[in-house]
């Protein structure tokens, strides 16, 4: 019997010894499982905070883009208007607020305009009207496969641009244009834009020089340029007619007609003779 008895309390012992582990096992467990749930609902909800957060900057990011696309698009079309406009006000802001109310904006869009703007709008579809118009003479002149003339190109390129100025020639507003973007605000826009018209007609040209003919090359159309648009400003002859031998004179100093391959090294002097053309800019808005 006491044996029976104790091996009893043995079993009963290790039971209770069991559910023990039972009971605490599942009691750790409870726990844990309570805290995974509320991790994971807390993870849920910041993923959603988050991804509800990216979507609204996505929104915002393309209504900005859409605004910048849209202004751009007003301010174009305003550049555009005011060209038109400055033959009748002139280069001022009456140019600008004429354009706003033609196309129908309030006047306070006219803010979106400087009248330099204007003036290196100008320039800046004329350059890209003449590397269309390049384009095409290009395939003209070398249809039945000749060669193309370069000296003849590049002096009816120099006149085809700068024609591009009469109508504010004939109307006494090309001056006033030059001078505005002679200012030291807007003069590295200019010569920037000349530097380009000069860099498309050479390669139009098919210039391929890699030394230092690349340079001078463009150097010395733009200097050639400069001077004969200021030169074209004071002329009073029909059909420009002074002021394209004026263009022919200059082209003929620097060797550039018939074959364009002596082209003057003198970078610095040449850079120099740029700047004193600009010194006469100036002087025209005096």
């Amino acid at each position: 019997m006491a044996a029976a008895r104790l091996v009893a309390r043995s079993v009963l012992a290790r039971a209770r010894l069991g559910r023990g582990q039972k009971l605490a096992l599942n009691s750790s467990q409870g726990p844990l499982t309570s805290m995974n749930k509320k991790y994971l609902h807390t993870s849920l909800v910041q993923r959603d905070e988050f991804m509800e957060q990216a979507r609204i900057e996505k929104e915002q990011q393309e209504k900005e883009r859409m605004n910048l696309d849209n202004e751009e698009e007003i301010k174009n079309d305003l550049l555009d208007a005011a060209l038109e406009e400055v033959l009748s006000y002139g280069w001022n802001k009456s140019a600008v607020v004429a354009a706003v109310t033609k196309l129908g904006h309030p006047t306070v869009v006219a803010g979106l305009v400087g009248v330099e703007e204007v003036v290196l709008h100008h320039i800046r579809k004329s350059n890209k009207q003449l590397d269309e118009w390049m384009v095409e003479e290009v395939a003209r002149l070398t249809a039945e496969g000749g060669k193309l003339p370069i000296g003849k190109f590049v002096r009816s390129c120099v006149v085809q641009r700068l024609s591009m100025n009469i109508p504010y020639l004939e109307t006494g507003l090309w001056a006033q244009g030059l001078a505005l973007l002679a200012q030291p605000a807007w003069a590295v826009a200019g010569v920037g834009l000349g530097q380009e018209v000069c860099d498309d007609i050479w390669y139009r040209a098919g210039d391929t020089s890699a030394d230092y003919n690349w340079y001078t090359k463009r150097v010395s159309l733009g200097v050639v340029m400069a001077a004969t648009e200021v030169f074209m400003v004071q002329d009073t002859s029909d059909g420009f007619k002074d002021t394209w031998d004026f263009l022919d004179r200059r082209l003929e100093d620097l060797a550039m007609i018939p074959t364009l391959t002596k082209v003057p090294g003198d970078v610095a002097g040449m850079v120099e003779g740029f700047f004193q053309t600009a010194k006469i800019l100036i002087k025209l808005s005096v």
